[in-house]
């Protein structure tokens, strides 16, 4: 008996868990697109004023369920945590605003420093995630 003939993987066909490849571009997209605003959301703290908060925290958040939903499509668990994280961020420091009662003078300090240290955090986890995501998919690592 011979050997089967090599199969060509067509990379615009779906694979059998129904990805699609424009999914998965989607979650490459969003995965860097919520850690990008976070570190902008980080300086908008910083510099001008906290307020800021008022407009990019909504933003993370929405770009978080996004990610969330599409890695739950694409079947990543990995990316699915990632947008938990933005969403649950966001509902933190909400909360701590409410629970606390802090007004922009109190906020400031706080956000920043818990900002900082979460941007910085997700922008590590985004690319150990997407690094993975990579290497599983046979991007990285070819001689």
């Amino acid at each position: 008996m011979s050997d089967p003939l090599p199969v060509i993987p067509l990379e615009y066909a779906a694979d059998p868990a129904g990805n699609t490849p424009r999914l998965r571009k989607w979650l490459r997209f969003l995965a860097h697109a919520a850690w990008l605003t976070c570190i902008f959301a980080w300086l908008l703290i910083l510099y001008p004023t906290v307020e800021s908060v008022l407009v990019s925290g909504p933003l993370i958040f929405l770009l978080g369920a996004a990610l969330l939903i599409v890695a739950w499509r694409v079947g990543s668990p990995r990316h699915m945590i990632l947008g938990a994280s933005h969403c649950a961020i966001c509902l933190l420091f909400f909360m701590l605003v409410q629970q606390l009662k802090w007004g922009p003078g109190a906020a400031r300090t706080p956000f920043a420093v818990m900002g900082g240290a979460y941007a910085a955090a997700a922008a590590a986890a985004t690319l150990w995630v997407q690094s993975r995501a990579a290497g599983r998919a046979g991007i990285i690592g070819r001689g």
